[in-house]
């Protein structure tokens, strides 16, 4: 029904404002991700990057991107690998679209009714004190 495309993803840095959103870009360097068939795990080693971690924390975003070797023949398909996404009783998950502002991601679980649908992301951050 629907033709599928590969996807690449960007990762980005943002600080945090005084509302909780993403903020400002905080890491200009393009880091992405070229997934490759069946891998599930990746280790991104971001040691090199100086990355400032704020009072508040960062936002870590994982934008899609198209690769360019993918023609893109109809305006209905999917892209591959996709992202899973599990439950949580919080909004945890923020989105724009083109550089627009930022918006909190209301969308509920298809499986828990009072739950919000979030990517399932298990990251692990080691940093030096």
């Amino acid at each position: 029904m629907y033709k599928t495309y590969q996807t690449f993803y960007r990762l980005a840095f943002y600080s945090v404002d005084h509302l909780g959103f993403p903020a400002e870009l905080i890491h200009y360097e393009n880091i992405i991700i070229k997934p490759e068939k069946d891998t599930k795990n990746y280790k991104i080693d971001l040691e090199d990057k100086a990355l400032p971690f704020g009072e508040k924390g960062i936002f870590i975003g994982i934008e899609t991107i198209k690769p360019d070797h993918v023609e893109i023949t109809n305006s209905m398909y999917l892209t591959t690998p996709s992202i899973l996404h599990t439950n949580s009783e919080k909004q945890l998950k923020f989105s724009r679209f083109r550089s627009n502002n930022w918006s909190k991601h209301s969308r509920k679980s298809v499986f828990k009714k009072k739950y919000y649908a979030i990517p399932f992301i298990k990251t692990k951050v080691v940093f030096e004190k």
